[in-house]
């Protein structure tokens, strides 16, 4: 029988982890592997461009740590109205 592959996060478990490290800061982009470890690089990807699609995230770049992310205000806001369960 085959196993079931996983569902992907919802973009706002992208941002409880992005608050949870950085709180109102830059999260580098690099450190989602290490925050997701069971997603691919193409999920990761997708979960981004999710995320930055709906406006809930921004991305900027440094030079030193390259794409960065943090919340938006409606990225906020939908993270105050997330309910996992």
């Amino acid at each position: 029988m085959a196993r079931a592959k996983p569902s992907a996060p919802d973009p706002e478990q992208l941002l409880a982890a992005i608050v949870a490290a950085v709180d109102d800061g830059f999260y580098p982009a690099s450190r989602l592997a290490t925050a997701f470890p069971r997603l691919s690089h193409r999920d990761l990807v997708r979960l981004r461009k999710r995320a930055l699609g709906r406006g809930l995230v921004l991305e900027r770049r440094d030079p030193e740590r390259g794409p960065c992310l943090a919340l938006t205000s409606e990225g906020w806001r939908a993270l105050r109205e997330y309910d996992p369960g």
